[in-house]
């Protein structure tokens, strides 16, 4: 920087030589010879001839210019510039770059870095890695080799939810579902209802302790007439268990809930005076077992279905006990003839072609492990009437 300003102020000092000549050249007192000084005579200015530089005249002679652009002997040269630009001899050189930016050799060196430029932020020669949990992430929350077990609802857990069949209760054990009632508080729920029984669920021996099943129990009314005991474990509850029959269908029952109770059945239940204070529950717990139907004193009864004629037969079997009938069978009774099966046509109702079978009729009841023979009960002047038989299981 410091040879820049050398060279300013030489050019400086070059011009301030060259003002001082020229007004050193001009003098006033020659002004006549521009024709100065006829201003004010009222004649126009005269100009004389050129100004004449010759020998003699006093005055030094203008500067002479050559081939070359320049200055007259006694002036100092002007700056010298090769064929590449630069100062004359005298002057500095100007920065010298090299193949790569550089500075000259008189100038101070630029910042010297070293080959490999400084890492920012340095952590040293490896930079710090995220958190190490080693060549195997750690493993999730360990609940030891068995899991924690699943809420408990006491001995007997609760079924899974149904897949289309019912529930099993083993022989003879309890299971958990949920249960409900329908119909009148006191009442028998639905007369009649799915299976066919009409009115004889109100009388003995169902006496309004029936209840209506989910589909899987109902199973296409080969639940019907079956029996299952039921009991409840809340504070109302006497913990007694009350034996039900399957009379009726519940469509809107399923997966834990298998029990639509008449409300006979559901106060059965209760701790004495407070039968209300269960119903208000609506839906309570229960647990249930399926169990052989008992019906003292009772005999198996057959109720002539109202389309019954000379050639089709239909009748509703009533009140037997045991496990439900898996077979049914007619003749023409005091006959040795054979057998005609007769099939499951809804709920209780069993039916069959006549094929020229007259009355009066004999049926033959089958359950899973005993038959039955009920002789002459239906007379041949049958009406749609119920009739009841000399023999249970």
């Amino acid at each position: 920087m410091a040879n820049y300003y050398s060279l300013l102020i030489t050019c400086l000092a070059f011009f301030s030589v060259l003002l001082f000549n020229s007004c050193h050249s001009f003098n006033p007192k020659d002004s006549k010879d521009w024709g100065w000084g006829s201003l004010g005579s009222g004649n126009p200015p005269t100009y004389g001839p050129p100004p004449n530089y010759g020998s003699g005249s006093g005055l030094p002679p203008p500067p002479s210019y050559g081939s070359t652009p320049g200055y007259g002997s006694g002036s100092p040269p002007p700056p010298s510039y090769g064929s590449n630009p630069g100062y004359g001899s005298g002057s500095p050189p100007p920065p010298s770059y090299g193949s790569n930016p550089g500075y000259g050799s008189g100038s101070p060196p630029p910042p010297s870095y070293d080959l490999t430029p400084p890492l920012s932020p340095s952590y040293g020669s490896t930079p710090p890695t995220s958190p190490s949990y080693g060549s195997t992430p750690p493993p999730p929350q360990n609940y030891g080799s068995i899991p924690p077990p699943p809420q408990s609802y006491g001995s007997t857990p609760p079924p899974s939810p149904s897949n289309g069949s019912a529930p099993s209760s083993g022989s003879g054990g309890w299971a958990t579902t949920q249960a409900t009632w329908y119909g009148e508080k006191t009442g028998a729920g639905s007369d009649g209802g799915s299976c066919g029984y009409e009115t004889a669920v109100e009388k003995p021996p169902f006496s309004s302790l029936i209840t209506a099943a989910s589909t899987p129990l109902y199973n296409n009314g080969d639940g019907c007439g079956l029996c299952y005991q039921v009991q409840c474990t809340s504070e109302y509850c006497s913990g007694k268990p009350v034996t039900v029959v399957i009379t009726d269908e519940c469509p809107g029952c399923g997966g834990n809930h298998l029990f639509d109770l008449s409300g006979t059945s559901f106060r059965q239940m209760a701790n004495p005076g407070q039968e209300q204070q269960l119903q208000d529950r609506g839906i309570i717990n229960v647990q249930y077992q399926s169990v052989p139907c008992n019906f003292p004193g009772t005999n198996v009864a057959f109720r002539v279905d109202p389309g019954s004629n000379s050639n089709y037969l239909a009748v509703a079997i009533e009140y037997e006990d045991g496990d439900g009938l898996t077979g049914v069978a007619v003749r023409k009774s005091n006959t040795n003839g054979d057998w005609l099966p007769m099939t499951l046509s809804w709920g209780a109702v069993w039916k069959a072609n006549l094929n020229g079978i007259s009355p009066p009729f004999s049926f033959k009841l089958t359950d899973s492990s005993k038959t039955v023979v009920a002789e002459n009960v239906i007379p041949a002047d049958y009406s749609f009437t119920t009739y009841t038989s000399n023999v249970n299981f």
